[in-house]
């Protein structure tokens, strides 16, 4: 946002006089799928939130970029979505390096408040796009893929110990959203 305390202060300012939000990531911040996930889990659909992984993954190995700021941020702004980061405990292990600059990561965290815990990995040698969350309820799971054509896939779980494997989805709900678009919402 800035390079220094003090120019973010001076932006803070600027848009506070104009009436402005003021944002540094907001692409998943909008997105139809994941607030109507956000609903779907404030209402119990997947029961208690246990866990959840993002994984943002793209080739761009040869680029000078840094993964915490390419993709860490966008991953980040799901997470704030269902765990505030604020209560929020991290670690982060750098996997991959390319010239002195960090090019793939681990990222875990756990909430102090709920307890769900959770990781994020992020790359940026996959030759293959992967964007795709989970969250993991007591009773269900949450899919959000945006690239495919049911964004959101929702499927609960029966929790009942003599159950095959085949019958221990008790339902699936798959869900379309335009996520190409999603900063109409904004």
């Amino acid at each position: 946002l800035a390079l220094d305390g003090a120019a973010a202060a001076r932006l803070a300012s600027f848009a506070r006089e104009r009436d402005r939000v003021l944002e540094v990531e907001y692409t998943y911040t909008y997105s139809p799928a994941l607030r109507h996930a956000q609903t779907l889990v404030q209402r119990g659909e997947i029961g208690s939130l246990k866990c959840i992984t993002v994984c943002f993954a793209q080739l761009g190995r040869f680029l000078a970029h840094d993964v915490y700021l390419l993709l860490a941020s966008h991953a980040l702004s799901i997470v704030d979505l269902f765990v505030p980061l604020a209560s929020a405990t991290f670690a982060s292990i750098p996997t991959m390096e390319t010239n002195g600059v960090v090019t793939a990561a681990l990222i875990q965290f756990q909430s102090k408040e709920t307890g769900c815990r959770g990781h994020i990995e992020i790359s940026l040698h996959r030759p293959q796009r992967d964007k795709k969350v989970i969250l993991y309820g007591a009773k269900g799971t949450l899919e959000y893929t945006p690239d495919a054509a049911n964004a959101l896939t929702l499927t609960k779980y029966k929790r009942e110990r003599s159950l095959q494997a085949k019958d221990l989805i008790e339902g699936r709900e798959t869900f379309q959203f335009d996520e190409i678009h999603n900063l109409r919402e904004a």
